[in-house]
């Protein structure tokens, strides 16, 4: 079973006018969240990533757990999404996901050094186009983290060295690290403007990744978007809301609700956040 490929999210999205395509992280394939998102996305006519990392979908059901949520909910709901597998670190977990039919994949090499960064991501870029996939990479070190464990400290992409990323490993989208900071206890984002438009100017036709995006100014993302990035990624947001919608379902309760209940306010939520990142990244 083969999942839609990032290239044909973003075809799709462009088609239909949007002026990004957000990435909406799904905490290894939650079903709540999954449909939750999608009822969203299709009432809003949207396309999107749904996403999760190596750990979390490890920690949760596995990798065919995850494809199939999001497959499921494609059906179920006929809307334009793709699971895509974010910071993936070690190539075997891409070929883990490659191998099920997950089709748009991001290995992060960026704790590497510049040479082997770009000589395992055109392994991986190799290896993904044999079977349709597309290719996310990343350069620099965006801060802050994604899952438990230590926070990465934040270093900007310097621009010659994107350059040589870009030509001689050849991704299919380009994650730069601008100043953004994962994780609401990552630190306060300063993103480097200068950096921003010197990448812009020299990326060629390859689409920009946005990591980090959670707790950004409106006007910085819509900046961001008009300045050519095409993928706006989401993670904090939903994870929080999710959490809090439990939350709230058992404030003050003395007796023990049935699951059904929890788990509703837990998806109202989550729309309300997929609501508040569809006015930030596709409405201007």
């Amino acid at each position: 079973m083969n999942s839609l490929s990032g290239f044909e999210i973003l075809d799709a999205a462009s088609s239909r006018g949007q002026r990004a395509v957000p990435c909406i992280d799904v905490a290894g394939g939650n079903p709540d969240i999954v449909d939750a998102v999608c009822r969203r996305l299709t009432a809003s006519d949207v396309c999107a990533f749904l996403s999760s990392t190596p750990a979390s979908i490890d920690s949760y059901l596995g990798m065919e757990h995850f494809r199939d949520s999001i497959e499921l909910a494609r059906r179920r709901h006929g809307v334009c999404v793709a699971p895509h597998l974010d910071h993936a670190d070690d190539p075997a977990a891409i070929d883990r996901a490659l191998a099920v039919g997950v089709r748009s994949v991001m290995f992060d090499g960026s704790a590497l050094p510049l040479a082997d960064n770009i000589a395992v991501t055109r392994s991986v870029v190799e290896r993904a186009h044999a079977v349709g996939a597309s290719v996310e990479a990343e350069l620099g070190a965006i801060g802050g983290k994604e899952d438990p464990g230590e926070a990465s400290i934040a270093e900007n992409v310097r621009p010659d060295e994107a350059t040589r990323f870009l030509r001689e490993a050849r991704p299919d989208l380009f994650a730069p690290a601008i100043g953004t900071v994962h994780g609401r206890r990552g630190g306060e984002a300063s993103i480097d403007w200068t950096l921003v438009d010197r990448l812009v100017a020299d990326r060629g036709d390859t689409p920009l990744v946005l990591h980090g995006t959670t707790g950004l100014p409106a006007e910085d993302v819509h900046r961001l978007i008009d300045l050519g990035f095409r993928k706006v990624n989401y993670a904090t947001m939903i994870r929080d809301a999710y959490v809090a919608g439990l939350a709230r379902a058992l404030e003050g309760r003395t007796d023990l609700p049935r699951p059904q209940e929890v788990l509703a306010s837990a998806r109202t939520a989550v729309a309300e956040a997929v609501d508040r990142i569809l006015q930030l990244v596709t409405v201007r």
